[in-house]
C-alpha cells in the first residue's frame, strides 16, 4: 500500500471521520488512491445541497449515499435557516 494513502488512513484526525462516515465508498476510493473522483464527489454533495429542486438522477444519486443525504439535508436546513434570518 502507498505510504500516502497509510498517512490518510491513519491519520488521526481523519480516521474518526471515515469512520462515522460509515460508507466504503469514500474509504475505496481512498484506498485506490482515486483522489480527483473524491473532489468530484465532494462538489456534487456541495452543489446539491445549494439547489431548491434536485433532478431524479441527482435525487437517486443522493439516496444511494445514506452519508450524503444527510450532509444534503443537513447544508439545505442550515441554507433556509440562514436565509430566514436575514431576510
Amino acid at each position: 500500500m502507498p505510504s500516502d494513502v497509510i498517512k490518510i488512513i491513519t491519520d488521526r484526525n481523519i480516521l474518526p471521520i471515515l469512520y462515522d462516515l460509515g460508507e466504503f465508498y469514500i474509504y475505496n476510493k481512498i484506498l485506490n488512491e482515486e483522489y480527483e473522483q473524491l473532489l468530484v464527489f465532494a462538489y456534487k454533495i456541495l452543489k446539491y445541497s445549494t439547489k431548491e429542486r434536485l433532478s431524479k438522477n441527482e435525487n437517486d444519486f443522493i439516496n444511494s449515499f445514506y452519508i450524503i443525504k444527510k450532509i444534503v439535508l443537513t447544508l439545505h436546513r442550515q441554507q433556509i435557516k440562514f436565509l430566514n434570518y436575514i431576510l
